[in-house]
């Protein structure tokens, strides 16, 4: 046989070889010591609540004459608990893929645990009975199984150690070297190859320092094949007239090993937290068996593309018309195409209940969602789309990938990075983008969908389009100060645009009017608050509001004012010294706010200095400007975030914007009796 060659393409950020790193795994499973149950603290993360001791991954790939090529990952690891309170280190969650189509699958095939704890000076070990384990189906594509150890203490030590097989052999498992929140004393990944297997493996998210070894391992497959064209066999398929054939694989064998961790911590503005962490990453490019043609596995997204305009749950979905209430129909056949666009959405808005499910392919999508007056987001979208198209408008599905549930490949596409899908509408050469399934109005999209870019399935003109497109949150505020012998008395009037009233509304919504009392006045902890009102005509306009505060003056010789009472960026989001994520903004920023002060006779007066502060690149700017005349100052802050996305690198100067900006937004205006 001759040896093909192993295409390994690694785009490793980082592969420093460290001699200090030991490359045996440090402990022996079912043995936890003494001293690892009086540790009080991780050395280096004192502040965690919990730490990963050690834990260690074992990625191998085998032939089943059964079901074909399968791999397997065994996965161990050790945890020392140091609050409970804080922790969720008993709760031990495993997501398992499982669509709901074929007959592929992947499972846990064995798991055992134990916790260990210090009672009267000697150690106890406690094995974990998981007869009560809890499953649930997260969406279409994947199923979450969850062990939970009770009796979690101060200082508990858990451990545990299973084996997940699976038949997807396109997209092996990723291993998480870092965590969130989750500090990391000792990772090990290893994994091994068959040479006929070609991997893009990639290492991504945070820059670590860790240490790789490789070698090369002999490994022998028995491989089923048809028995008639042995020169052109068609290796690992089974059915009647295969035969079995020993294959001889020089396989490429390569380990891992990190120490000493530090976790990513989650921060303001993160949309994808599991983009993060550093992690190992595996796509499957093409199967090159020897005396067969090169087999090319990873498709584009043109070819996935099609295959979902040729799916049932799909493409097929777009066809179902006809199932509009007559009342809706006569409304229709007049009206111009953005007006049919707008009684369309409002119509299958209001009419549907969303389950709260995300998804984007639909069985129920037409009649029989209708019928229900219920579904997920596919079912409802779908619908919305089937109908736009019914009477003449040019409409198209878009797929994405909501905030948090992480970023899809932009070369390699795979069907469980996406998980929702919007509609695109062409009107006079503009588009729309609409999510029935939500309450806003036409053209806004909820935030979790600001996410990058979406794919816009079409049959001529497939592309990516920006989710963050017309994307924008809008503060203004004008305050009045007034002051007599006895109080100085605050008028607030609010009016918030686009996101800023969406997520207001929603906090309303949320909140009774003593609750929203209640949170004023203990952010206004020196204010009596004297009235608050609310003109809440729902998404479509913007919101209004109305304050109103009083203080008491006791200190007639000097008088100190917060002329950005409210509105203005007061706290600086960005609080710890690095960050690991991108900065991800999921819309433009403006906030102003107007401050006017009428100063009593007899005061001197010390107003702050005026400013202006720019980010590189058009991308933010503050103004602070100050007028002072007579008795009348006109105070005003204005900041506009343009830029909606900063990789980590830029974070030391955006920190440093909203410090100035902060600390600008909190400088007081003195008065001091003559």
């Amino acid at each position: 046989m001759s040896q093909k060659n192993f295409l390994l393409s690694v785009l490793f950020v980082s592969l420093v070889s460290t001699p200090i790193y030991a490359q045996k795994y440090p402990y022996k499973f079912g043995k936890v010591s003494l001293e690892e149950l009086e540790m009080k603290e991780c050395s280096f993360s004192p502040e965690a609540h919990s730490m990963v001791l050690a834990e260690k991954g074992v990625l191998k790939m085998s032939y089943w004459s059964n079901g074909g090529w399968k791999y397997t990952l065994s996965t161990t690891v050790r945890k020392k608990i140091f609050n409970s309170e804080d922790s969720d280190g008993g709760n031990i969650r495993l997501r398992i893929y499982t669509p709901e189509i074929g007959s592929r699958k992947e499972e846990i095939i064995s798991f055992k645990a134990f916790s260990y704890n210090i009672e009267n000076g000697e150690i106890k070990r406690q094995k974990i009975n998981f007869r009560d384990v809890h499953k649930r189906r997260i969406n279409n594509y994947f199923s979450e199984v969850n062990y939970i150890i009770p009796d979690i203490k101060n200082g508990t030590v858990i451990e545990y150690q299973y084996q997940k097989r699976s038949d997807y052999i396109t997209n092996l498992d990723r291993w998480y070297f870092q965590r969130v929140d989750v500090p990391v004393a000792y990772s090990e990944f290893s994994y091994t190859i068959p040479e006929w297997f070609n991997y893009q493996i990639n290492q991504l998210g945070n820059q670590i320092d860790g240490q790789w070894t490789s070698k090369s391992v002999n490994e022998t497959f028995s491989i089923r094949y048809k028995k008639e064209d042995n020169d052109n066999a068609q290796l690992g398929r089974v059915g009647s007239g295969y035969v079995t054939s020993d294959l001889k694989s020089t396989s490429k064998f390569r380990k891992g090993v990190f120490k000493n961790i530090l976790p990513i911590f989650k921060e303001p503005f993160t949309a994808n937290i599991s983009d993060v962490p550093a992690r190992i990453e595996f796509q499957l490019i093409s199967i090159d068996y020897p005396t067969q043609p090169m087999e090319v596995i990873a498709g584009d997204y043109q070819k996935f593309n099609d295959e979902l305009l040729d799916h049932s749950s799909f493409g097929k979905r777009f066809n179902k018309k006809g199932f509009l209430d007559d009342a809706i129909k006569d409304l229709l056949p007049q009206k111009k195409s953005l007006e049919k666009a707008l009684i369309l959405y409002s119509h299958l808005q209001k009419h549907f209940n969303w389950t709260k499910t995300h998804d984007y392919f639909s069985s129920s999508s037409g009649r029989e969602a209708y019928k229900k007056k219920e579904g997920t987001v596919a079912d409802i979208n779908f619908s919305l789309l089937a109908a736009l198209r019914e009477y003449g408008l040019e409409a198209q599905p878009v797929i994405l990938s909501t905030r948090g549930h992480g970023t899809v490949h932009p070369i390699y596409p795979s069907y469980n990075e996406f998980n929702y899908v919007i509609v695109a509408i062409e009107i006079d050469g503009k588009m729309y983008l609409a999510d029935a399934s939500s309450a806003l109005p036409f053209d806004e999209l909820p935030l979790k969908c600001r996410n990058g870019k979406g794919w816009l399935v079409h049959e001529k003109n497939s592309r990516w389009i920006d989710l963050k497109r017309n994307s924008s949150y809008k503060k203004t505020s004008l305050i009045d100060f007034k002051i007599d012998e006895n109080n100085i008395s605050v008028n607030i009037n609010q009016q918030l645009k686009k996101y800023a009233s969406y997520t207001k509304i929603d906090e309303l919504n949320e909140s009774t009017e003593s609750e929203i009392k209640e949170d004023l006045t203990s952010k206004y902890i020196d204010y009596e608050l004297i009235k608050v009102e609310v003109n809440n005509k729902g998404y479509s306009t913007p919101l209004t509001l109305h304050y109103e505060f009083r203080q008491a003056l006791e200190d007639h010789k000097v008088i100190y004012l917060q002329p950005l009472f409210m509105g203005a960026i007061n706290e600086n989001p960005f609080s710890r010294e690095t960050r690991d994520a991108p900065i991800d903004i999921p819309y433009q920023q403006q906030f102003n706010v107007i401050t006017t002060v009428e100063i009593p006779e007899g005061y001197a007066v010390e107003v702050p200095e005026q400013s202006l502060i720019k980010l590189p690149n058009e991308g933010g700017e503050f103004r602070f400007i100050i007028h002072h005349k007579g008795n009348k100052i006109t105070l005003s802050s204005s900041l506009k975030i343009n830029q909606t996305y900063f990789v980590n690198t830029e974070y030391a100067s955006i920190k440093q914007f909203y410090d100035l900006v902060s600390s600008k937004n909190n400088e007081l205006i003195v008065l001091t009796k003559l």
